[in-house]
């Protein structure tokens, strides 16, 4: 069980987002008590959630990566805001409300792993950019397990506010 990825093929699966805020109150700035703990209120949960809508994941990209052909298309995901930080986030067994996390989904070897990275709360108009990613070792078997120094991103995010001429109802 070598946690390090010398001389193992690496092919990345998929990229997709967990515990995605299933709806919310449009234009609202949520705080922790406006989130629901029901499962229902959630899109894939744990990474494990069936019907989850295609905005939160890319499937079946089957790329091989190598130090020498990074992978390199952009993927665009539209989700809720989900205001809960890093804190908050209980990562109880039992389901509760969590952060959203980018999960990294790869073939490692003869074995599936898991590379989640805990997005920052998340707010309305915010984009969250990517714009580094770098899988030093083995994943985890779970997609909610976070195996330290495992991954490094490098993301930034910034709140992008609508143009005055979509409330302007005179501007032409």
């Amino acid at each position: 069980s070598d946690p390090t990825l010398a001389g193992q093929v690496f092919v990345l699966k998929s990229v997709f987002l967990t515990n995605c805020v299933r709806a919310n109150r449009y234009g609202a700035d949520f705080v922790r008590e406006d989130i629901s703990e029901a499962e229902s209120s959630w899109y894939n949960r744990l990474g494990v959630t069936p019907g989850s809508p295609e905005t939160l994941a890319v499937r079946n990209i089957g790329s091989v990566v190598t130090p020498d052909r990074p992978y390199g298309i952009p993927h665009f995901f539209l989700f809720h805001p989900n205001p809960l930080t890093e804190e908050q986030d209980t990562r109880a067994a039992a389901w509760a409300a969590r952060c959203t996390r980018l999960v990294i989904e790869a073939q490692v070897g003869d074995r599936t792993c898991y590379y989640p990275v805990t997005l920052p709360a998340l707010r309305r108009n915010q984009t969250c950019l990517v714009d580094e990613i770098v899988i030093r070792r083995a994943g985890a078997p779970d997609p909610e397990q976070e195996i330290p120094e495992a991954v490094e991103i490098v993301f930034r995010s910034s709140v992008q506010p609508w143009e005055q001429q979509y409330y302007d109802k005179d501007a032409s």
